[in-house]
């Protein structure tokens, strides 16, 4: 184990998973400009279970690093209690930022004719 530190090996892992999460990064950017509405049910379905996200549309602006996702219809609800209810979301991402802080950076957001529902909820801890 002591050669394994020492020898070639390891700086050769290292940069091989860097660069399999930079291509696994880039790879998810790319869906996200091309096929913004399979990528967000996917996203929904696998990752974000608490919450369930309908909308009718989605459309893709902006460039590869900023883009901007424009929702029609929009219902985000939990445990189906309404959470938000939109006719028309957009939202502007920042990609650099948020894989700098492993956050997403939200650079602009718009709700047109929606309405946003509050709820207590004790046990869940969310960061923005």
């Amino acid at each position: 184990m002591k050669n394994f530190f020492l020898s070639r090996k390891l700086p050769l892992l290292i940069i091989n998973i860097t660069s399999l999460l930079l291509i696994l990064i880039l790879l998810f950017i790319s869906l996200l400009s091309i096929y913004p509405s399979n990528t967000i049910r996917f996203i929904d379905r696998l990752f974000v279970t608490d919450f369930k996200i309908e909308f009718s549309n989605i459309t893709s602006n902006g460039n590869f690093l900023y883009p901007s996702l424009e929702f029609k219809n929009l219902k985000i609800s939990q445990e189906s209690q309404p959470i938000v209810n939109a006719s028309l979301f957009k939202i502007t991402i920042s990609i650099p930022k948020s894989l700098a802080t492993l956050r997403p950076m939200i650079l602009n957001s718009k709700i047109s004719d929606g309405k946003i529902y509050y709820q207590n909820i004790k046990k869940t801890k969310f960061k923005f």
